[in-house]
C-alpha cells in the first residue's frame, strides 16, 4: 500500500490497482499541519526527558508522562514537547523543595526503603469465634441378641 496525497493507493504485483473506476476511493482525514510529521515522533517521547533532574522519583513520573502524551492523538507534536518542556522548567524550579520533601523523610524514593503507613486509629471488632457444630448425638450400639439354640 502507498499513501499518496489523501488516497489510499494498493498496490499489486503489475502496479497500481485503479479503485476510482468502481468508486471504491479511500480518502483518509486531513492530518493538518502535523501530516508530514512521521509518527514516532507523536509516540516515543522518551528521548526529550534527558535533561531532568537525576532523581528516579521524577524519571519514573515523566516516562509516565511520555506515555500518556505519546497516546494522545489530539495534540500536535509542538503541543506535546511544549508540555515536556513545561514540566523540566517545573521540576529545574522546585528541585530545593524536592530534594528537601526527599531527604527528611516526608516522601520515600523508590531507592531509599520502604516507607512505613502512619499508624492508624481505626481498630477492627474482634470476630467472634464461631459456635462448634452440634453434633449429633451417639447412639451405642444396642448388644448382640444371645443365639437361639435350635432343637433337633
Amino acid at each position: 500500500m502507498a499513501y499518496s496525497g489523501n488516497f489510499l493507493l494498493i498496490m499489486n504485483k503489475v502496479g497500481p490497482i485503479d479503485y476510482s473506476r468502481s468508486c471504491l476511493i479511500i480518502k483518509f482525514v486531513d492530518l493538518g499541519p502535523d501530516g508530514d510529521v512521521p509518527f514516532y515522533e507523536h509516540v516515543l517521547l522518551e528521548r526529550h526527558i534527558q535533561n531532568f533532574p537525576s532523581s528516579p522519583l521524577i524519571r519514573q513520573f515523566m516516562e509516565l508522562v511520555c506515555v500518556g502524551l505519546g497516546r494522545n492523538p489530539y495534540w500536535t507534536v509542538e503541543q506535546k514537547l511544549d508540555h515536556i518542556n513545561w514540566f523540566r522548567e517545573f521540576f529545574n524550579e522546585k528541585i530545593n523543595v524536592f530534594n528537601e520533601t526527599v531527604h527528611t523523610g516526608a516522601v520515600k524514593s523508590s531507592t531509599t526503603a520502604a516507607a512505613t503507613k502512619p499508624a492508624s486509629t481505626f481498630k477492627p471488632k474482634p470476630a467472634a469465634t464461631p459456635a462448634a457444630p452440634k453434633a449429633p448425638p451417639v447412639v451405642p450400639p444396642s448388644p448382640p441378641s444371645p443365639p437361639v439354640a435350635s432343637k433337633k
